[in-house]
């Protein structure tokens, strides 16, 4: 036994509780659903009673009641049907009752088995109500099981023989085909009426099934549609399928059988199995009603069509769809893609809910011969049908207004198009809108009469109308206000939502117009008020509305007070600053009542408030010098006891910091170097100048940090300035200086180069000053170096540079004598040179020869041929005892031509050989060697060497004559005819002394220096302005 027959089974073997009924096993149904049956049946037995004609053709018809032993639902659906068709058949007279297939569920996964036992359940849930009538059966796609297109012997159909005992065997006293009696097709006349129903079989095909033979096709044309004799008779056809379906392919020589019969055309055709078939059909005298059928679901009743030349053509029959009994297959088509679907969704009777949750369909059809109309009255889902038939086939529509309407009722408006939940019930049928009506609306925004049109379309026609009233609302007070977010010039404002508000208005009173001005609308139950005003007190107002249309309805006012945040306070400095203190202060902020000052601890991380009150300054004092503090303050705004904060102002600020205690200047020409003292916690220096030492000072320069403490510049050359320096801590990004220092005078030269200097110069046997920068020799100065250098007659050639101001003052500076031994001050600076890059160095070794022997003075010379020396020995002998072996060695070693471009690139003319080994100097010249001479003492890689045997060279007359004052760093030449003294002199401000003289006198020598010494402190008496 399958599993569903054994749970229907064992449902039918429980002991009933309900009532026990004439029809079917009722054991299913309980008695609510039983009285909404009986309430269903009264009401189609009354419609039916009322079709009244001479002839009336009446029967009850069904189709798809898919009955499935697994489903309880189904099933009890099935007893349903069963118990409706019984209790009908108590009341009303029928001449028949058909079904026309589909009685299994039949899926393609059934056995012959299971569908079998489908079909004798169904027999059996009909019970005894069919006892005693005409009964018509057909076959379905879904009665003969597979329901698939794979059929083997593995997978098996029902059989024909078993087909015909499941469903054929029931039918009553019909005519079938005698050469195929168990095929399922055949005719039942109907004397009385003069109706013969066709029953075609459209299930002979393999798979699905949808076909008609051949011999079936010759015998419905020549056999059941010869209606030779009947005149006046009228023809019903009938099967599973509708006969246009697939497309009309696959019943398209049915269709056209039909086409001839209805047009009393001849029909010779030959199918494609071979059958012939000729019928004639010009004598006919018989109407064609229609062909009903199911399989489709759908409720249609739509035109037959035909196939001609590619295209679909209407002919003068309909098709009229019965509703499937099975209620969970209800509509399963609709909307499905192929053309006939597409059809069947605009022009289908039904797209409804099954009416009170009924689980099966069926009608009732009564057929008015003479009136030629079919009424299919609906039980259950759907709704009924009128078809005018014959020669103008016309779907009879219900009049909307013959429905109940329901669902109209007065609206509060809402401010949009209000509409109404309408619902329409034609005989306890709820239609459809979209389908069977439309709805539509005047004046339904507005407060007043409004109007709803609904306008049958579809089975319905006619125009139902109904006034309803559109009210204004009531609307409620605003309540639950709270304000937030207050800021310099906004704040937020929410509420309660009021009901049936369409929005709100918020509005502050204003205090210039005298009036409220509304800050604006919103539909949500909050609004950001912006580009208000700072520090501002609003008094608020708050209502609700309603728009209904083009009108507005408010609710009463709610009130609010609040203010704005008084703005940043814009300028938060210091004055009267000191070393111990100052004052804060600031400006006022509009709308502000008081002030609040606060000091950052940095114990506790934060600031910590000293002061608040209407106050715009407060004093700060007990401070070091240089303390930097960090500050803040803010507005504040005290509206009816609630305050409202501005931001923080936050700055940093100190006192001033010490007074710079030094300040030193050094000048090199037009070079001046600044220093001072250091200032501890300062964060930079700040250096001023002026021309005056009272005047106004110009900030000549910003040094950040603390670890720099001079600086050097150009920007003053050829000024006479006062310099100050004072020290400085930053507040936030405002400098906060110190005390300025004293101030400190000096001189800045010109920016002449040095050889520019000198080459200005033109030879002169006077006493001539070249740059002299607005100083003037004192005619006792000048008279004192002049007989210095010519008391004794003879030619002298006297140059001094001082090398701060590039002074230069000349007397024959640019004759040229031998050089004696002056020259090997500047070979030595040009063997020194050589040595910087490393090799040769003071240890490197050299060896003294004949051909370095000289009998000039010397040290080197008490030693045989052969002996080493190294450089350093023979550079101090040559400095010590200006040794001319030593000078001859150094010669051998480095050459002369390298020394000769040397010598040329300063300016000078002096050039030596292996031949001429002294070669000439001036004066001018030897103030160029010496120049170089001393940059290289303090930046030379020897330079500290060359110091130490410079300052204590042999018979340095200048030397003498300053009276060891100063180091002097000296290279002196004599012969028997020349005598000669050349040097730099460290002064405070360093010069370059030559004096050239063709006469041995070391007094001239000596004086000379002191002359040249008194016009240089002269001169810078001069210039620091002494």
């Amino acid at each position: 036994m399958k599993k569903g027959l054994s749970v229907l089974l064992s449902i039918i073997m429980i002991v009933s509780v309900f009532s026990s009924y004439t029809y079917a096993d009722n054991r299913l149904l309980d008695d609510d659903m039983v009285s909404d049956i009986r309430e269903e049946v009264n009401r189609i037995v009354d419609k039916s009673l009322s079709r009244t004609d001479d002839r009336i053709l009446r029967f009850i018809i069904s189709a798809d009641a898919h009955q499935d032993n697994d489903n309880i639902l189904v099933t009890r659906g099935t007893a349903e049907l069963g118990q409706a068709q019984g209790e009908i058949l108590d009341q009303l007279n029928v001449d028949f009752v058909a079904n026309l297939g589909d009685l299994a569920w039949g899926s393609r996964t059934n056995t012959v088995a299971e569908v079998t036992e489908q079909i004798e359940t169904y027999h059996k849930l009909m019970g005894n109500n069919l006892k005693g009538q005409t009964l018509l059966y057909l076959e379905g796609n879904h009665d003969d099981a597979n329901y698939s297109y794979d059929v083997s012997a593995d997978n098996p159909k029902l059989s024909t023989s078993a087909i015909n005992d499941l469903i054929y065997s029931k039918n009553t006293e019909v005519i079938a085909d005698p050469e195929h009696k168990t095929d399922g097709y055949y005719y039942k006349d109907f004397e009385e009426q003069k109706v013969r129903v066709i029953c075609l079989n459209t299930e002979q095909g393999t798979g699905d099934g949808a076909f008609v033979e051949g011999y079936q096709l010759k015998w419905f044309a020549e056999t059941a549609l010869d209606m030779t004799g009947k005149n006046g008779w009228q023809v019903i056809t009938m099967g599973h399928h509708p006969l246009s379906y697939g497309n009309v392919s696959l019943f398209k020589d049915t269709v056209n059988i039909v086409d001839a019969f209805i047009n009393g055309n001849r029909f010779d055709y030959k199918t494609t199995d071979g059958t012939t078939i000729s019928a004639d059909y010009s004598k006919n005298n018989s109407t064609y009603v229609g062909h009903f059928h199911g399989h489709t679901h759908d409720f249609s009743v739509v035109p037959m069509q035909k196939f001609v030349n590619g295209n679909y053509v209407d002919i003068d029959a309909y098709e009229i769809c019965i509703p499937n009994a099975c209620f969970l297959r209800n509509n399963q088509y609709v909307g499905n893609a192929n053309e006939r679907a597409a059809r069947y969704s605009t022009e289908r009777t039904y797209n409804k809910e099954d009416k009170d949750g009924r689980r099966t369909a069926f009608n009732v059809v009564t057929v008015c011969l003479d009136k030629q109309i079919i009424y299919a009255d609906n039980y259950g889902a759907g709704v009924d049908r009128i078809i005018s038939y014959g020669d103008n086939y016309v779907v009879f529509k219900r009049d909307i207004n013959n429905c109940t309407i329901s669902g109209v009722s007065d609206k509060m408006g809402t401010g949009t198009a209000v509409s109404q939940d309408i619902i329409v019930n034609d005989e306890g049928v709820v239609l459809t809108e979209g389908v069977d009506y439309t709805v539509s609306y005047s004046n339904n925004i507005e407060v007043g009469t409004a109007e709803v049109i609904i306008k049958g379309i579809g089975n319905y026609t006619g125009e139902y109308r109904k006034d309803f009233q559109i009210v204004a609302p009531e609307l409620g007070n605003v309540t639950g206000i709270q304000i937030s977010d207050n800021t310099t010039g906004s704040f937020s404002v929410k509420w309660n939502k009021v009901e049936n508000a369409t929005g709100y208005v918020v509005s502050y009173y204003s205090g210039t117009f005298r009036k409220w001005m509304k800050l604006g609308d919103t539909t949500a139950t909050s609004f950001n008020a912006n580009d208000l005003s700072k520090g501002t007190v609003y008094k608020l107002r708050i209502r609700a509305f309603k728009k209904i249309g083009s009108k507005y309805y408010y609710g009463a006012f709610a009130y609010a007070n609040t203010a704005t945040k008084p703005e940043k306070v814009k300028t938060f400095t210091i004055k009267n600053i000191t070393n111990a203190g100052y004052t804060l202060a600031w400006t006022r902020v509009q709308g502000a009542t008081e002030y609040q000052v606060l000091k950052y601890d940095s114990s506790k991380g934060k600031y910590v408030g000293i002061a608040r009150g209407p106050i715009t300054s407060y004093k700060i004092s007990g401070k070091s010098a240089g303390q930097k503090d960090k500050y803040a303050v803010r507005a504040i705004k005290n509206y009816d006891g609630v305050y409202y904060y501005g931001e923080f102002n936050k700055r940093s600020f100190v006192t001033r910091p010490q007074k710079v205690a030094t300040v030193k200047t050094t000048v090199d020409r037009g070079t001046l170097k600044i220093s001072w003292s250091k200032v501890s916690n300062a964060e930079g220096y700040l250096v001023y100048y002026s021309t005056q030492k009272n005047g106004a000072y110009t900030r000549l320069a910003q040094i950040k940090g603390n670890k720099t403490f001079s600086y050097t510049t150009t920007k003053l050359a050829g000024k006479r300035v006062y310099i100050k320096v004072k020290a400085y801590r930053m507040a936030d990004s405002t400098i906060i200086g110190g005390t300025a220092s004293n101030a400190k005078y000096a001189k800045v030269f010109n920016n002449k180069t040095y050889n520019e200097i000198i080459n200005s110069y033109i030879n002169s046997y006077t006493i001539k000053g070249v740059n002299a920068q607005g100083y003037t020799i004192s005619s006792a100065k000048r008279w004192e170096l002049y007989n210095a250098l010519t008391y004794i007659g003879e030619t002298a050639s006297f140059a001094m540079l001082d090398l701060d101001s590039g002074v230069f003052i000349g007397y024959n500076a640019k004759s040229y004598l031998p050089t004696a031994s002056t020259v090997k001050m500047p070979y030595m600076l040009y063997a020194l040179k050589q040595m910087e890059d490393g090799y040769p160095t003071l240890d490197t070794m050299l060896t003294y020869q004949s051909w370095d022997y000289s009998s000039g003075t010397s040290e080197i010379v008490k030693y045989p041929y052969g002996t080493k020396f190294s450089m350093r020995q023979v550079i101090h002998y040559i400095c010590a005892y200006s040794d001319n072996c030593g000078y001859y060695m150094l010669q051998d070693y480095f050459g002369y031509s390298g020394y000769n471009r040397y010598i040329a690139s300063l300016g000078c003319r002096t050039s030596v050989s292996s031949s001429v080994r002294w070669g000439v100097v001036s004066a001018a010249d030897s103030t160029r060697e010496w120049i170089e001479m001393y940059d290289y003492l303090y930046n030379g890689k020897y330079g500290s060497f060359m110091r130490d045997e410079l300052k204590k060279s042999l018979a340095s007359n200048f030397r003498i004559g300053l009276g060891w004052k100063y180091n002097v760093y000296s290279k002196c030449g004599f012969t028997e005819d020349y005598h000669h003294d050349t040097a730099v002199v460290e002064a405070e401000h360093p010069y370059v002394l030559v004096c050239l003289t063709d006469e041995v006198s070391a007094y001239r020598l000596q004086r000379v220096a002191r002359a040249a010494d008194a016009i240089h402190d002269e001169m810078w008496r001069y210039f620091d302005g002494k």
